[in-house]
């Protein structure tokens, strides 16, 4: 979906990318009740049957293994 604007499950037109935060759900907050680090998450949708994929971009991925490494989680 991400990449050829196709559903996977029924190869209908795909929406997306949404990037909303809040109340929506598409905020992953890391680090406990303290939320060290906030990263996006963007959603395709199928305007079809409903069908939903959700990424983390790459730069937030570094994000992540680097919070991860200094709190020793990860080599």
């Amino acid at each position: 979906m991400k990449t050829n604007e196709t559903c996977p499950k029924c190869s209908n037109e795909v929406m997306g990318p949404f990037q909303q935060t809040g109340d929506h759900g598409m905020e992953i907050d890391i680090g406990g009740k303290f939320n060290d680090i906030s990263i996006k998450v963007n959603r395709f949708v199928c305007l079809k049957c409903g069908y939903i994929e959700s990424y983390i971009d790459p730069d937030d991925l570094i994000q992540i293994k680097e919070y991860l490494r200094l709190r020793g989680v990860i080599d």
